[in-house]
């Protein structure tokens, strides 16, 4: 970024997401800044020399802001992502607990959802880069493959969730499918950053698109079979859904793209508040099902107890009838 003033002095800064801190004249913000002075009727131009590492066509918006209007606006930003942060790590420990308690493997792809969810928004927002990895921040370009993760993730609670192993083969069948393909593209993903580390802005978007287009498939066929706790993870699949293709329209049409992430991000609270209950509604009833079939075992135990005290009774009165009988004919 070059700044001329009237007088010909040439002020010159560095700033982008692969730009290390020491260069920086902010590595703090959410979006990259510099700080310059503008006095009354000042006039200064200002000069941007973009120099991209990834296959963008598009310029990056470029704002003014007074210093009370910038302060302002960090610290909204920052409010709004540590609160959804907090969401999500608070379900992710008390999840993580619950996974503990009981090993049930629903609870451990849940993690992994929500994991690989935090991280990404972490990333999106540059706290990655800036806070982790700030004299290296080409590493914190890597961690864009979250989203690949969390649809593997979510694929697995899913077949987890409503048990297609043992009610749904049909279904069952074709998410194996999709989580082998998942995992490939992931790890394919992954090894490509390495040669070319825009592999994931190549095939993100659309890969997103693709897996909401199938996960809204899996919402309408489970809405119809399922159960009610299955019925209960797809209404929030189908809100995530929702909000994930109204903020990809919307990046299409050119819309703000912040509120288009905070639409995203409202659309994985709430689904991951949804998925919550579900998950404590089916383990609800997992355990109503366990008491009962406890129940039923000692029902079943006290009546064989019964019919066994019985059987001896009659055994006992047999064994006494053929011991009086001999008595009875020598005596006579």
């Amino acid at each position: 970024i070059y700044i001329v003033d009237n007088s010909g002095n040439l002020e010159l800064f560095n700033a982008g997401i692969l730009v290390p801190a020491a260069e920086k004249q902010m590595n703090s913000a959410i979006r990259e800044t510099i700080i310059f002075t503008l006095q009354s009727k000042q006039t200064k131009s200002f000069y941007v020399k973009f120099q991209y590492l990834f296959n963008v066509q598009a310029i990056n918006a470029i704002s003014v802001s007074d210093t009370k209007s910038f302060i302002r606006q960090t610290t909204i930003e920052n409010l709004v992502q540590g609160v959804f942060q907090g969401l999500l790590w608070l379900m992710l420990f008390y999840n993580l607990f619950l996974f503990i308690s009981t090993r049930e493997k629903s609870y451990l792809y849940y993690i992994g959802y929500v994991f690989s969810f935090a991280i990404l928004m972490l990333y999106a927002y540059q706290y990655l880069q800036d806070f982790i990895f700030p004299e290296n921040p080409e590493v914190g370009s890597y961690f864009g493959i979250s989203v690949f993760v969390a649809f593997l993730f979510y694929f697995l609670l899913l077949r987890e969730f409503i048990d297609s192993r043992n009610k749904h083969p049909r279904i069952d069948k074709s998410l194996k499918i999709i989580i082998l393909i998942n995992s490939i593209v992931t790890a394919l993903v992954f090894i490509f950053q390495f040669i070319f580390i825009d592999s994931f802005g190549v095939v993100g978007m659309q890969y997103v698109f693709l897996n909401a287009l199938i996960l809204l498939v899996y919402v309408v066929i489970i809405l119809k079979i399922g159960n009610k706790a299955s019925k209960i993870f797809a209404i929030g699949t189908l809100f995530l859904v929702l909000c994930m293709s109204l903020a990809i329209i919307g990046t299409y049409m050119g819309a703000d793209p912040d509120r288009l992430t905070i639409l995203f991000q409202l659309g994985i609270v709430g689904q991951v508040f949804v998925f919550s209950a579900g998950l404590s509604y089916k383990y609800k009833i997992t355990e109503q099902q366990k008491q009962k079939a406890q129940e039923g075992i000692i029902i079943q135990l006290k009546e064989n107890q019964q019919l066994q005290t019985k059987v001896n009774r009659e055994l006992e009165q047999e064994v006494g009838k053929r011991v009086i009988l001999p008595n009875i004919r020598t005596t006579g």
